[in-house]
């Protein structure tokens, strides 16, 4: 017995605590489960744990924090789920819904009823679902400390139900509707000046990813939110980034794409926004990119300011004394601009204009650093870093063959969500 016992991997002799520990380190480690998509969260280290040997099957049922993140896809899957939350010591649990027949929604929530007050993170796919579920609605009206909400392929109502979904989630941090819609258009003036009336707080809330959508106004004009550090925009011809980092393809490509107007009005709702990376499309026809560019650049140097006369947000996180109500400036954290695959008669004369005071007095956060990349350098770009560097601005330019090539991540960190 002691000769099989000297033979034995080391780690099959640590105590239970230690390799309990490192499974615990092993889950951690498997990666932000709340940060990736709907269809991959369920995937943990667990079942690989178990499956190496009867003592580390034994560990890991001892060990809760390997529990926490379970999937429910249906009837069939709820009595495994109920065993994962009773392993797990209802330790910050991590639930996601992804249902082929959402008529068997209602049952499973009246079965994790009890956990309710154990979630710290919900995702729910509407994939086959479509409109917001009203049991899911209900559900989380008990009172909850969800930090957490993910809500994929989902179309909201009305800004009522929108009101009605969050507002019991006082302790969220993280939303995620980077998918969703809401079947109401953008505000109306009169819709505007009676908002205020509709407002609501969520006091820990720090990061949103928004859709590109009229979903995302709704929001801003309705939710006050103290804290809110970080925003995302994802979808049509925003590129996947950090948050407070938009990047945006410009032009025509593949997909369905919003017209500049609209993306600039989707600007002055994520005042937050730091990092602005335009990517200009690679078909030097692509006469609509060139345009776009052009506008866009118009807009990041505060050109059409004196338009957007109505965009006073109730959650910016800005200071009061800070914001000015008519009118909005856009991006007005903004520090870093990088343009991508600049055709050469792409005018950019106008970027000194960023730092220069707005119309109102209010003088923009100074831009830190511009990058510039192409195919070949765009007319009086020498003359306009000279003005860029005399202001402050860190520029770097790199122009030739394959600059501009789509395939490049852009210098981009990667997404996180």
């Amino acid at each position: 017995m002691q000769v099989h016992d000297d033979n034995l991997c080391y780690i099959e002799r640590l105590p239970f605590e230690l390799l309990s520990f490192i499974f615990d380190i092993c889950e951690q480690d498997y990666g932000d489960e709340w940060r990736r998509q709907p269809h991959d969260r369920h995937r943990t280290s667990t079942a690989a744990l178990c499956s190496v040997s009867t003592h580390w099957r034994d560990v890991a049922f001892g060990t809760p924090a390997l529990w926490k993140t379970v999937c429910i896809r249906g009837p069939k899957t709820m009595e495994r789920a109920l065993a994962w939350f009773e392993r797990s010591q209802s330790v910050g649990l991590d639930v996601s819904f992804l249902f082929s027949d959402w008529d068997d929604l209602p049952m499973a929530l009246i079965d994790i009823q009890p956990y309710l007050s154990s979630i710290i993170a919900i995702s729910l796919d509407g994939m086959l679902l479509s409109d917001l579920p009203q049991d899911f609605v209900k559900f989380l009206r008990a009172p909850n400390i969800l930090r957490r909400l993910r809500l994929s392929e989902v179309t909201i109502p009305s800004s009522t139900a929108l009101v009605q979904l969050l507002t019991p989630c006082t302790s969220l941090v993280y939303l995620d509707i980077a998918s969703c819609s809401i079947d109401e258009d953008w505000m109306s003036p009169q819709e505007v000046d009676a908002s205020p009336t509709h407002w609501f707080t969520l006091d820990h809330l720090e990061e949103i990813v928004f859709p590109p959508n009229s979903l995302t106004e709704r929001l801003r004009r309705l939710l006050i939110a103290p804290h809110l550090r970080r925003v995302s925009i994802l979808g049509a011809n925003f590129l996947p980034s950090s948050p407070n980092e938009l990047a945006i393809a410009v032009g025509k490509s593949a997909g369905p794409r919003i017209p500049p107007y609209l993306i600039f009005t989707l600007w002055l709702f994520v005042p937050e926004v730091e990092s602005l990376t335009l990517v200009y499309p690679p078909d030097p026809e692509a006469s609509s990119g060139m345009s776009g560019y052009v506008l866009a650049l118009h807009a990041v140097v505060g050109g059409f300011d004196e338009r957007w006369t109505n965009y006073p947000l109730p959650s910016a996180s800005l200071p009061h004394d800070k914001w000015i109500p008519r009118p909005q400036t856009t991006l007005p954290r903004l520090r870093f601009l990088k343009l991508h695959g600049v055709p050469p008669s792409l005018p950019l004369s106008m970027l000194p204009e960023r730092q220069r005071a707005s119309s109102a007095g209010r003088r923009r956060d100074p831009l830190q650093k511009v990058i510039v990349s192409g195919q070949q350098e765009p007319k009086n770009w020498d003359r306009v870093a000279q003005i860029l560097r005399a202001q402050g601005v860190v520029v770097e330019s790199d122009f030739g063959a394959r600059k501009d090539l789509r395939d490049t991540d852009f210098d981009l960190p990667h997404g996180s969500t």
